[in-house]
């Protein structure tokens, strides 16, 4: 595990990674391999490493987190999306197949699909902040102020010195 934790965190090995789920490969510079080659480095690293890549406790899925799911959900997608494959999600169609999987176990999520690979945020940000403005906009005024109301509560409650 430790020489494949070594060969992971190698700038050659991260770039080629990102260069696989990357649509647009001018976004795959310098300092975005440093962002993930650098925490790599931390002494903590290698067990974390482990950790992830080594489930430990009970498995928990999915199906079951949405079901406890209570808010709206946006699912930007990158819908070139390399990692997401039939095989991991069983059945063909890629990551078509497990959006509709979570459409289908939370019916009131909204999908936008985006021309981009796995990370569209970073991959196509211009796309994916149009697609989560236009979301956040058309949310009912009440929901576009409870994840602020909900979070601004829990700071306080975990706060010091606070009841």
């Amino acid at each position: 595990m430790y020489f494949a934790f070594m060969r992971t965190k190698q700038p050659e090995r991260i770039r080629e990674v990102l260069n696989m789920v990357y649509v647009d490969k001018q976004s795959v510079d310098a300092d975005l391999v440093a962002s993930i080659e650098n925490p790599a480095n931390d002494p903590a690293a290698p067990e974390v490493f482990y950790l992830v890549s080594n489930t430990v406790g009970p498995t928990v899925y999915v199906d079951s987190l949405l079901a406890q799911l209570r808010v709206p959900l946006l699912l930007l997608w990158g819908d070139r999306d390399p990692w997401i494959t039939p095989a991991r999600v069983g059945g063909g169609g890629g990551g078509v197949a497990a959006a509709q999987r979570v459409m289908d176990l939370y019916p009131s999520a909204v999908k936008v699909g985006l021309d981009s690979g796995h990370c569209p945020h970073d991959d196509t940000p211009e796309a994916a902040n149009a697609a989560l403005i236009g979301w956040l906009n058309g949310l009912p005024k009440e929901q576009q102020q409870a994840p602020a109301a909900s979070a601004a509560a829990a700071a306080a409650a975990a706060a010091p010195g606070t009841a």
